[in-house]
């Protein structure tokens, strides 16, 4: 039986926003305000806003990442949250190519999140609850702190909106998300799969 030790709403669907990468950052990485610069990669990938010539790539990455789960969202969901809170929406980028992203919602309870939500009705811009709704590394590029980074770039973007309390889902990247502070607030199972939900409440 799932627990819920908040008491949140229970929804009609439940969603996986993991991460798909549950490494520490290598030596040599420090984030700069380009983004994250990986010097022991001997290249640079930069943590930058999403644009809608973005949301391929990041369908193509959610259903790398989640379809196994059958939590891979709808294509249409993407380009919803890119529109409706763009500030939310980020991708990293290697020479040219997507190869993460994450993306947010603000609400303005804590609660529950549900697969396909529709942003519109779902982000409140005034909110003080922030979503962590998705975040997904290219299998090629997992095992090396894009992960713990698009995490970090979301919580600054948390503490800029003003928000308090930061929630996300995630069937088995706990550890990543403990490393930024997370803790585990209850979890649930979705198709024989079980979903932990992370809070962290900010300063």
């Amino acid at each position: 039986m799932s627990s819920h030790p908040l008491g949140w709403p229970q929804p009609g669907q439940e969603t996986d926003p993991q991460a798909a990468s549950g490494d520490t950052l290598p030596a040599g990485f420090r984030l700069t305000e380009l983004g994250p610069l990986p010097e022991a990669w001997g290249g640079l990938i930069t943590l930058r806003p999403a644009r809608s010539a973005d949301l391929p790539a990041v369908v193509a990455l959610d259903h790398e990442a989640f379809a196994p789960y059958g939590t891979a969202e709808a294509p249409e969901v993407f380009a919803q949250r890119l529109a409706v809170f763009p500030a939310g929406f980020i991708v990293a980028e290697d020479a040219g190519e997507v190869v993460a992203y994450g993306c947010s919602e603000k609400w303005r309870d804590l609660r529950a999140p549900a697969m396909n939500e529709d942003p519109a009705t779902s982000h409140h811009p005034d909110g003080a609850a922030f979503c962590i709704t998705g975040v997904a590394v290219r299998r090629s590029h997992r095992g090396r702190g894009l992960g713990l980074a698009v995490g970090e770039r979301l919580l600054a973007i948390a503490q800029a909106q003003g928000c308090r309390t930061v929630v996300l889902e995630t069937t088995h990247a706990q550890g990543l998300w403990e490393r930024l502070g997370f803790h585990r607030a209850g979890e649930r199972t979705q198709n024989g799969v079980t979903l932990t939900i992370m809070q962290r409440d900010l300063d």
